[in-house]
């Protein structure tokens, strides 16, 4: 196997393990247990438990990012984007739930900090430059609040979400502000 395709098995496997078991109970040696490997294995692609938590959550930062670049180039507005967050999210919800772990933990350096709030701050002027309104501050934080609420839950309670009565009010009160 090539060294790309062993980096993103390890990616994608520590996503998965932390998404069942949690990050604070993440480490090398479980991960290398999940992996049937040693932990020399993944030592060979990863320094540090760090390094890998580093680059899954770029890995899945970027995602998002190209992700919303493509729906730029269509017919972007407000309905758009915020369907696009909510849709994006339940799709992608281990993603989601690490990107919510990771950023409240100890692990994200100031460096990486300073990274994504630069990343995001291009990514919101690209989006601004191509809609009519600026939406508040307040308004993308009750979205990304509600989406990781959607995303948290579980079975029954997922079902009886009418997901398009929360886009459409997420939408209207986008629009009032």
């Amino acid at each position: 196997m090539n060294r790309e395709k062993s980096k993103d098995n390890i990616l994608m496997n520590s996503l998965d393990y932390i998404y069942n078991n949690g990050l604070e109970n993440f480490s090398m040696r479980k991960l290398a247990s999940k992996l049937n490997c040693q932990p020399a294995s993944i030592y060979y692609y990863y320094a540090s438990k760090e390094d890998i938590l580093n680059d899954l959550f770029f890995y899945i930062h970027n995602k998002f990012i190209n992700n919303i670049e493509l729906i730029l180039d269509k017919d972007f507005n407000i309905e758009t984007f915020v369907r696009f967050v909510i849709n994006n999210a339940l799709k992608n919800r281990k993603e989601y739930i690490f990107l919510n772990k990771y950023v409240k933990s100890s692990f994200l350096s100031k460096e990486n900090f300073k990274l994504s709030k630069s990343m995001y701050q291009d990514l919101y002027n690209q989006m601004t430059t191509k809609i009519e309104f600026k939406p508040s501050k307040e308004d993308f934080l009750i979205l990304i609040g509600t989406t990781y609420q959607l995303i948290k839950l579980e079975g029954k309670e997922k079902r009886d979400i009418d997901i398009e009565l929360i886009i459409n009010k997420l939408v209207k009160m986008m629009e009032v502000n």
